[in-house]
C-alpha cells in the first residue's frame, strides 16, 4: 500500500548528512466529530534536523495510528517547497511504527531507528501547541518529576467521587475548611467548596485566613489572589483542558464525571504563571476529595471530624473543621456576609425599637427623640414563638455558610410559620425548582402568621407594617422563579397582586410585571402598566420603546419613545447592540445615567430586544442617524 509513496522518494535525491524525526500524534486543537463532540485530529509530523522544516500528513478523525500517517508527513517534507530529497536517517518514537517502516524504506537506502528523545520534533510540536493555543498551553500535569498516570488515576478517581457527591449542596465558598491532619502546605489546608451558584464547582485554596476574610472585604478579591497566587481544583470541558492533560485522559481511559466535568488542579499565579503538583500534593487533594465527598451534614455540623480515606499510597486520615462553626455564634466582621448591607439588618433595628417602646408613655416627639435617636437599643427577645424564630431568622441573615443554616433551621424548629426562613433557604440553593418550593413554602407560612383578617383589612399598606415583609419577600421570589420557568402567566398574577397589596411598590415589582409581560408578548396589559406607574427611569423609558416598536413598528411615536431612553442613558445601546460586553457580574449600585445603571438595564432588557425581529436592526440604524444629526450640528 505504500507502493506509490516509496516510489515518488525513490526518485527525489538523497542527502545522508540529513536526518529527519517523525511522530503521530494528536493536534493541538478542537473540532466537531460527525456527532457534534469534541475532538481532535490525528496526524504526523516530520522534522528535518538540520533544516528545521516540517511536513504534516492530512488530519484526520480515525484515531488508528497507522505508519502511513508518518510515510505522509515524510513525503510531505520531502516534496515541499524547501524539501525536494530524501533523508539518510529516520528516527520514530514508536516502536510500531520504526518496525513496520524500517524493511519498507531500506529499499531506498533510509535508515529508521527507534528514538525515544527527540528533541527537534518536540520543539516543532511546541511551536505548532502555543500557534493552535493562541500562545500559550499549560503545563501538562506528568510533565512534573515524579507524577504518574497512576498519580492522575487516583485523583481522577476521586474527584468523579467528589463530583457525584455534590458537596457544594452542603456547603459554599462561605465556608472556609481547614485541614488539620495531614499537613500538605503549600497553600492547601484551607479550602471552600465552589457551586452553590451554580456556575463553577471544585475547590478553592487560600494561603491563608486573611487572604480568605479579603474575599469579604473587598469587591473584586481577584487582582490580591493573581498576585500571590493559589491553588485551585475546578471541573472543566476537555476543551479547556491543556492539551498533556486531554492526552492523558484520553490515552489511559482515566475517570471523568461528565463531558463538562474533567478535573483540572493547579496552582494559578503570581500573574499568568501555572503550575502543576508534585507527587505528594496529588495524593493530598486526592484524599481531600475522597474525605469531603463521604463527610455527611451531621458531622459537618460538629465543626470537626475525620475521614479515614484510601489513596493511591494507602489509606489516610484526615481531620477536617469548619472554623467558623467552632467560634462563638454571634456573627462578628470576620463572619458576616459579603456584599451590600442588608435591609432585613435594619428591620431588626426597628423591631428592636417596637420591643422597647412597649409600655412606655411618650409627652412628645422630643421625649422619643430624647429616648432614641442616636442611642443604641438593647436587643429584647421575641415573646412568641413565631418572633423568637424571626430573631434567629435576622441572625442568619448576617451570618454566613453553614452557620447561616444551622440558624434557619433552628428557627424552623421553634416556627414553622416565619417566612424568611423558607426565604434563607430558597436563596441558598442554585436549583431554580428547589427555590420555587421553599418560596411557596414561605408564602404558606406568611400567611399562616398574618392570618385571613390582616390579608384582607391591611391591603394597600403592605410593607408598611414589618410583620408583612416576610411575606412579601416570600412572594417576591415565589413570583420571579415562576418567571424564570417560563409560567409566565402565574409569575404575572403574582405581581399584579403584590402592587395591590402594595401600592407603593417598595421591592421594583412593576419592573417586574412589565418585563414579564413583555415576554409574554401582552401588549396591551403592558402599555397599562406603563401608564400606571409612568417614570422616568432609564429601564422604564427602554420599556416604553419596545412597547412601541413591537406595538407600531418604525413609526413617528417608537421613535420619540426611543429618543427620550437615549436620554435617560445613553451607555444602555452600546450593550444591546454588543458594541461592548456585558460584564459577569452585576454592579451593587449605580447612578441615573451612569454606565453602571446601563450594565443593569441591557442585563434586563437583552433578550427581549434580541427575540424581537428587527428592533437592534431598528436601535441600530436609530443610533446612526443621531449619530449623523450631532455631527451636522457640530459642524
Amino acid at each position: 500500500m505504500f507502493n506509490l509513496q516509496i516510489e515518488r522518494l525513490r526518485k527525489l535525491p538523497q542527502r545522508m548528512d540529513d536526518t529527519w524525526q517523525a511522530a503521530i500524534f494528536r493536534m493541538p486543537m478542537w473540532i466537531q466529530d460527525d456527532d457534534g463532540r469534541p475532538a481532535r485530529p490525528w496526524t504526523a509530523l516530520c522534522v528535518s534536523t538540520r533544516t528545521g522544516m516540517v511536513g504534516l500528513a492530512e488530519p484526520r478523525l480515525s484515531s488508528e495510528r497507522t505508519p502511513k500517517l508518518v510515510l505522509d508527513s515524510v513525503k510531505g517534507l520531502a516534496t515541499g517547497e524547501q524539501g525536494g530529497y530524501r533523508p539518510g536517517r529516520l528516527e520514530v518514537r514508536q516502536a510500531e511504527v520504526a518496525g513496520e517502516l524500517r524493511p519498507i524504506l531500506a529499499d531506498i537506502g533510509v535508515e529508521v531507528v527507534e528514538m525515544p528523545e527527540l528533541q527537534a520534533l518536540d520543539d516543532a510540536r511546541q511551536g505548532m501547541t502555543k500557534h493552535f493555543m493562541n500562545g500559550r498551553d499549560d503545563p501538562a500535569a506528568l510533565l512534573v518529576h515524579g507524577v504518574t498516570v497512576t498519580h492522575l488515576r487516583g485523583f481522577a478517581e476521586a474527584a468523579k467521587e467528589f463530583h457525584e457527591a455534590a458537596p457544594w449542596r452542603h456547603l459554599s465558598d462561605e465556608d472556609l475548611i481547614e485541614v488539620v491532619s495531614p499537613l500538605p502546605g503549600a497553600g492547601l489546608e484551607l479550602s471552600t467548596v465552589m457551586g452553590a451558584a451554580g456556575r463553577q464547582f471544585g475547590l478553592a485554596f487560600f494561603d491563608s485566613r486573611q487572604l480568605y476574610n479579603r474575599m469579604f472585604e473587598v469587591d473584586d478579591p481577584g487582582p490580591d489572589i493573581a498576585k500571590r497566587g493559589v491553588w485551585s481544583f475546578t471541573f472543566e470541558p476537555m476543551v479547556d483542558l491543556p492539551i498533556g492533560d486531554a492526552d492523558a485522559w484520553e490515552d489511559h481511559g482515566l475517570a471523568v464525571a461528565s463531558d463538562d466535568a474533567y478535573p483540572f488542579l493547579a496552582r494559578l499565579g503570581p500573574g499568568t504563571k501555572v503550575s502543576r503538583p508534585t507527587p505528594k500534593q496529588w495524593v493530598f487533594v486526592e484524599g481531600l476529595l475522597r474525605a469531603l465527598a463521604r463527610s455527611t451534614e451531621p458531622e459537618m455540623d460538629c465543626g470537626r471530624w475525620s475521614k479515614t480515606v484510601p489513596t493511591i499510597s494507602g489509606e489516610a486520615e484526615y481531620i477536617l473543621t469548619l472554623p467558623a462553626l467552632l467560634e462563638p455564634i454571634a456573627p462578628d466582621a470576620s463572619q458576616r456576609r459579603s456584599g451590600m448591607p442588608d435591609r432585613r439588618a435594619l428591620e431588626r433595628s426597628f423591631v428592636d425599637i417596637g420591643r422597647a417602646m412597649e409600655g412606655m408613655q411618650f409627652a412628645s416627639v422630643h421625649h422619643l427623640d430624647k429616648n432614641f435617636t442616636g442611642k443604641p437599643v438593647a436587643h429584647r427577645a421575641g415573646r412568641t414563638p413565631l418572633e423568637r424564630a424571626q430573631d434567629l431568622a435576622y441572625d442568619a441573615v448576617e451570618a454566613r455558610g453553614r452557620r447561616q443554616l444551622q440558624l434557619v433551621r433552628k428557627a424552623l424548629e421553634i416556627s414553622r410559620d416565619c417566612a424568611d426562613a423558607y426565604v434563607l433557604l430558597a436563596e441558598r440553593t442554585s436549583d431554580i425548582k428547589e427555590a420555587r418550593d421553599l418560596y411557596a413554602q414561605g408564602v404558606a407560612a406568611g400567611e399562616r402568621a398574618l392570618g385571613a383578617q390582616a390579608l384582607r383589612d391591611d391591603v394597600g399598606h403592605f410593607w408598611g407594617m414589618l410583620e408583612t415583609r416576610p411575606y412579601m419577600r416570600a412572594r417576591l421570589g415565589l413570583a420571579y422563579c415562576c418567571e424564570r420557568l417560563e409560567q409566565l402567566a402565574e409569575a404575572a398574577a403574582h405581581y399584579d397582586d403584590m402592587l395591590r397589596l402594595n401600592p407603593n411598590d417598595n421591592q421594583g415589582v412593576r419592573f417586574r410585571l412589565a418585563h414579564c409581560l413583555s415576554r409574554g408578548n401582552d401588549l396591551d396589559r403592558l402599555e397599562a402598566v406603563l401608564r400606571a406607574h409612568d417614570e422616568e427611569s432609564a429601564q422604564w423609558q427602554f420599556l416604553w420603546a419596545f412597547w412601541a416598536f413591537r406595538k407600531h413598528g418604525d413609526c413617528d411615536e417608537s421613535r420619540k419613545r426611543l429618543s427620550a431612553a437615549h436620554a435617560r442613558n445613553r451607555h444602555v445601546r452600546k450593550y444591546l447592540l454588543g458594541n461592548a460586553l456585558l460584564p459577569d457580574d452585576q454592579p451593587n449600585s449605580y447612578r441615573f445615567g451612569d454606565d453602571s445603571e446601563a450594565v443593569i438595564v441591557a442585563s434586563e432588557m437583552m433578550q427581549l430586544w434580541e427575540n424581537t425581529p428587527d428592533a437592534l436592526s431598528w436601535l441600530d440604524a436609530n443610533t446612526r442617524l443621531r449619530t449623523r444629526k450631532r455631527q451636522r450640528r457640530k459642524s
